[in-house]
């Protein structure tokens, strides 16, 4: 039967635990690194629980021991066991058997403690000796005999290298990492039964046959020594969380008290009725607890997560300097530290990741909660016009990044675009003369028609056109050109390409690509990529952005996208187009001296157009139908994807 109950908590912290039965009565617990197991013991075998579920899964025998007191992993595979001999058992978890013996007490060995690294175990024994061992060498580094009757429990500080001992004769000896005593005192007329260094290694807890102690600043002349009082029954067991912050204490009346480390303040209690709390264990996460008792054939597992204890992996790393990674995966396509959305509020979303763990996470100066994945979100109302965010995000070791950028909202009818004071930028390129590709023989004058046309009959200044044609029209040329768009195009302004010449797509790669003059007919290495291409116009913080292709397999620039409904205010919406000559097909150059169809049809509209201004979709449909009607090939046109497109349409407005 499992039994729920809870701590009454002074800080209203929800500690639940459940009883899991199973095993013996078990006198020691211990996690795995991992934190997937947990290991009871008693008499000359191991009971392995599985953590997440605390159920018993299977027992390890272990030859030669009898009644296991101690446990320590060794790494993940390996465990150093001791019983009431006088041996040390080194025992291989795979193999499921002893590998090797230390020797070297000649009493019974009463505690085993490893330190954090694996290098070293410190254990002691009832004759009154203590032991320091060399753990890859299996060695004797230095015995002690510091105590005047039996050593009941030693400690290692994973801060400091310093370890400790105590006893019956309630003394604590404290050694330096090079083995040297630093501090030696008498706390306690009576035996002292454990003790564990603080997160720092500069204070012990230690718990007695009368009452519990905390000694602070043990390396100074006069530390200070202080008792934790009214605890009910005998103090027995103890340990302090992952993070250090807590640290709880079972009795031989069954009470379990959890303290907070900063205070020294009792934050939750409870009593069980199982008997004696014989140790108690934190797992490497932080969310539980597992306790075992004199009188109950189990474990009881306490539910920790309302503590906000941190994992162990998150202990303070001085050499750490490295920040979290911060990346928001909505609003999406933020571009220059801003994004238009057109909402009242909006699901704020992304993920911070850093190796040693994330301590904190703040969006404008609200802390956010952060999943085991690193994900996080937050509903957030926005404000009229633009709403500034930063998100800060701290690791354990108090690094911290930030990141910055605007949402501007705006209503359903746009944004406040203003066809009258737009510029409208046109780069056009045109290529008849490759030096190995065939060449072309109305790219150029396609080229020059619509930069004539464009800068004729309509809103396009001269100023504001730059035209490359065959030699002029070299891959760098081509990409440095378009990649200036990015710095000299305002977010109210106009942005349209129009490339006439060669293309090309790698089967292989699923990639089209423009042609530039100096191509090699065998490599696409001065090539440029629909990616490249793509990438730029996804830079380019225009309000509307054109691109016009007419090339072989031009159409490969889309993925079969679709079309959403036409709203009446296009203009006012972002927007990115893509117009291509043909699908992923060879298209016409057409008759020699004259324009291509795909050319012609466009000319013919700009020329004969009586509208004082169109959106491009209307362009399409009529070039669409025209170059049909004369030849096989089909033109597209539609929205690009995932550049900017926001809904709207390029506009062409005729000179006044």
């Amino acid at each position: 039967m499992i039994v729920l109950a809870h701590f009454t908590s002074q800080v209203n912290a929800q500690v639940n635990f459940k009883r899991f039965s199973g095993g013996e009565y078990g006198s020691i617990v211990k996690f795995s690194p991992d934190g997937k197991s947990i290991m009871t013991a008693s008499d000359n075998k191991i009971d392995v629980w599985i953590a997440n579920t605390a159920r018993l899964s299977h027992s390890l025998p272990v030859k030669g021991a009898k009644n296991i007191n101690e446990i320590e992993f060794l790494g993940e595979d390996t465990l150093i066991i001791s019983d009431k001999g006088d041996d040390i058992f080194i025992y291989d978890l795979k193999n499921e058997k002893v590998v090797s013996l230390l020797k070297g007490h000649t009493g019974k060995v009463t505690a085993i403690e490893l330190s954090t690294d694996g290098t070293k175990l410190f254990s002691s024994s009832a004759d009154g000796t203590t032991i320091l061992w060399n753990i890859p060498s299996r060695t004797i580094i230095k015995k002690y005999n510091d105590h005047k009757a039996d050593v009941l429990a030693t400690a290692f500080s994973s801060s400091t290298g310093r370890f400790a001992s105590c006893g019956k004769d309630g003394l604590i000896n404290v050694y330096s990492e090079s083995g040297e005593k630093i501090f030696s005192r008498n706390i306690s007329g009576d035996w002292l039964w454990s003790l564990e260094f603080s997160m720092d290694g500069n204070s012990i807890v230690a718990c007695g046959n009368q009452d519990a102690y905390v000694i602070t600043d043990i390396v100074t002349p006069e530390p200070d020594i202080s008792t934790l009082k009214g605890l009910k029954g005998k103090p027995y067991s103890m340990h302090f969380s992952p993070d250090g912050n807590y640290f709880a204490i079972g009795t031989t009346q069954q009470y379990i008290y959890m303290f907070d480390w900063a205070t020294k303040a009792v934050v939750a209690t409870d009593k069980l009725s199982d008997g004696d709390i014989m140790d108690i264990e934190f797992d490497p996460g932080g969310k539980s607890m597992i306790s075992t008792h004199s009188n109950y054939k189990g474990i009881v597992k306490w539910d920790l997560r309302s503590l906000n204890i941190l994992p162990s992996k998150y202990l303070r790393n001085n050499q750490d300097k490295i920040p979290p990674q911060i990346y928001v995966s909505n609003p999406v396509r933020i571009t220059d530290e801003r994004v238009v959305v057109f909402a009242d509020f909006i699901k704020l979303q992304g993920v911070v990741m850093d190796e040693t763990g994330v301590l904190q996470l703040k969006i404008n100066s609200t802390n956010v909660n952060v999943s085991e994945n690193g994900s996080f979100s937050l509903n957030l109302p926005l404000s009229f016009s633009e709403t500034p965010i930063t998100i800060e995000a701290r690791d354990v070791n108090q690094n911290v990044s930030l990141k910055r950028f605007t949402i501007i909202r705006k209503t359903t009818t746009g944004s406040d675009y203003d066809a009258a004071t737009a510029r409208n930028y046109l780069l056009v390129i045109g290529i008849n003369d490759y030096l190995e590709w065939p060449k072309l023989y109305n790219a150029t004058n396609d080229a020059n028609g619509i930069a004539g046309t464009l800068s004729g009959l309509y809103n396009f200044n001269f100023s504001d056109i730059t035209i490359l044609l065959d030699s002029q029209a070299t891959r760098s040329n081509i990409y440095n050109t378009l990649r200036g768009y990015a710095e000299k195009v305002g977010p109210k302004d106009n942005f349209m390409i129009y490339f006439s010449g060669h293309g090309f797509f790698d089967k292989i790669l699923n990639e089209g690509y423009w042609v530039p003059v100096e191509a090699e007919r065998k490599s696409i290495a001065n090539l440029v990529s629909n990616s490249d291409v793509l990438k730029i116009i996804r830079s380019v913080n225009s309000q509307h952005t054109l691109l016009i292709a007419d090339a072989c397999f031009s159409g490969s620039l889309f993925m079969e996208s679709g079309r959403g409904d036409y709203t009446e205010n296009v203009e006012k919406f972002r927007s990115r187009w893509g117009f291509t000559s043909g699908r992923l097909e060879v298209v016409s150059d057409g008759e020699v001296g004259k324009n291509s169809p795909f050319a012609q049809a466009m000319l013919e509209f700009f020329r004969s157009n009586t509208k004082q201004k169109f959106a491009v979709s209307e362009l399409i449909q009529n070039v669409k139908m025209k170059v049909a009607c004369d030849t096989k090939q089909t033109p597209i046109g539609n929205p690009l994807k995932n550049v900017g497109d926001e809904g709207g349409e390029f506009i062409f407005y005729k000179k006044n």
